[in-house]
Formats: structure tokens, C-alpha cells, sequence
């Protein structure tokens, strides 16, 4: 009798301990899923700033040799620039909104959802 309860005791230790360490992987995976994503963004944002910031200063360039006047060139330049900051500006809550989701789809995605598309296409691939 004293057998079964210690064959059930071990049996849920391993158990228990499966389920945390199970937990722990889905943690560090979502955790580095994130990180990902940070990284993606920051060098997205990184490469943009400088393509405009580089395209501005070739854009104001030429408007300058246009206008006859450097002063011209890069006001105008430095008024587009600042319509495309009053845009961000007036649509920032819709684009943090876009990317906290995008973050929160990321912490919430489902570890069995991948597992689920994977056998399906094992099942397709085995049927053909």
C-alpha cells in the first residue's frame, strides 16, 4: 500500500516538475519572441531615419540649386519633414495601439498552434 502512494508521489513530483519546466521554456521563448521584435523594430526605425535623413539633405540639395538659395532648399525640406511629424503626431495613438498588439499577439501566441500547423503539413506532405 505504502508502494502506490510512493509510485504516485513520484509520478506527480515528475509531473509538477514537467509542467515548470514547460512553463519556463514557453516564458523564454515568448521573452526572446519579444526581444525579436524590439530588435526588428529599433534597426527599422535606424535604417529609416537614415534613408530621410539622407534623402533630405539630397532633396534640399537640389531644391537649393533650384531656388538659388540654400536657405529655401532646406526650409522647405524642414517644412516636409515637419508635415510628416504633425502626421505621426496626430495618428501616434493608432500606431501605438497597431504596435502594443502586435507586442501582445507576440506574448499571447499559443505554443500548440504552431505544433498543430506543423502536423498538418506532415499530414498533407504524407499524403501526396
Amino acid at each position: 500500500m505504502l508502494d502506490i502512494f510512493q509510485r504516485w508521489k513520484d509520478k506527480i513530483s515528475t509531473l509538477v516538475e514537467t509542467k515548470v519546466r514547460l512553463f519556463q521554456l514557453e516564458f523564454i521563448e515568448r521573452v526572446s519572441s519579444v526581444f525579436s521584435l524590439l530588435i526588428l523594430i529599433i534597426l527599422f526605425i535606424l535604417i529609416a531615419f537614415a534613408v530621410f535623413l539622407f534623402a533630405g539633405i539630397g532633396f534640399a540639395q537640389w531644391l537649393s540649386q533650384l531656388m538659388d538659395s540654400v536657405i529655401i532648399g532646406y526650409l522647405i525640406v524642414a517644412g516636409t519633414f515637419l508635415l510628416f511629424g504633425l502626421f505621426f503626431f496626430a495618428y501616434r495613438k493608432k500606431i501605438i495601439r497597431n504596435l502594443s498588439d502586435k507586442f501582445i499577439g507576440v506574448l499571447t501566441e499559443r505554443p500548440e498552434d504552431d505544433d498543430e500547423d506543423n502536423e498538418q503539413d506532415t499530414d498533407a506532405n504524407s499524403k501526396s
